[in-house]
């Protein structure tokens, strides 16, 4: 009976949190609610195929410019980040901070960015007209 009771406890604990351990942790970076930017620089990335970074020199976004160029950017995923945008080698990169939590962003001359912590990454893609002398180059429309 106390092999039967522990058993029994055993497999309550192990399917009871087996829910919660698959899970997917909610990324609480909200770009409409207010954040600031803790700092930010430019730099070259890897990520892009492009071996000139000539058209880097000169390239940036001014750090007060930072929130609006990411409120005004929406959520795309990684098809649309591949057909619709361009990978530069420019980008500017930092940290911003929202409700006490720093997050890391890497803006790409091409007009797209991730925002991302230890264990979640966001895409967002900037459509906004208002917004292309900012960057080198547009998304595809």
């Amino acid at each position: 009976m106390k092999y039967l009771l522990v058993t029994a406890v055993f497999f309550n604990f192990c399917f009871s949190s087996l829910g919660q351990a698959t899970k997917q942790p909610k990324f609480s970076f909200d770009k409409n609610k207010p954040f600031i930017i803790l700092n930010s620089k430019r730099g070259i990335t890897k990520q892009s195929s492009a071996t000139d970074t000539l058209e880097c020199k000169g390239w940036k976004i001014p750090k007060n410019v930072l929130p609006g160029i990411i409120k005004n950017s929406k959520s795309i995923n990684g098809t649309e980040l591949d057909l619709t945008f361009e990978v530069l080698p420019c980008i500017v990169d930092g940290q911003l901070k929202q409700n006490g939590q720093v997050y890391k962003f890497e803006i790409n001359a091409g007009s797209w960015m991730y925002i991302y912590s230890s264990d979640s990454t966001i895409i967002l893609g900037n459509f906004k007209k208002m917004d292309e002398k900012y960057f080198l180059v547009p998304p595809d429309k």
